[in-house]
């Protein structure tokens, strides 16, 4: 845990100037990429697999690079409750 708060907070190259960072992470970071893959892993892939595709009428596919993905599904009233259940 201590690697990775510094590696948050290790500042932003910019002109040749070290900027702090005080909140968030830095956009291209390599470390952006870590831990958006392992929380949608855990919020995204699994509650996909879990909780939605048992609950379809037809198949469906989740297809995920980092923070981007496409579903995927066989009947259009799953694609509609899928978007009603992830704006939730």
């Amino acid at each position: 845990m201590i690697c990775v708060r510094r590696w948050l907070r290790a500042g932003i190259l910019e002109d040749g100037e070290v900027h702090p960072n005080d909140e968030g992470t830095p956009q291209g970071g390599s470390i952006s990429v870590l831990l958006s893959n392992l929380y949608l892993h855990h919020a995204l892939d699994l509650w996909f697999k879990r909780v939605v595709k048992p609950r379809l009428r037809g198949e469906a596919c989740l297809v995920r690079y980092i923070d981007d993905f496409v579903v995927c599904f066989q009947y259009r009233m799953d694609a509609l409750r899928f978007h009603e259940a992830l704006r939730h």
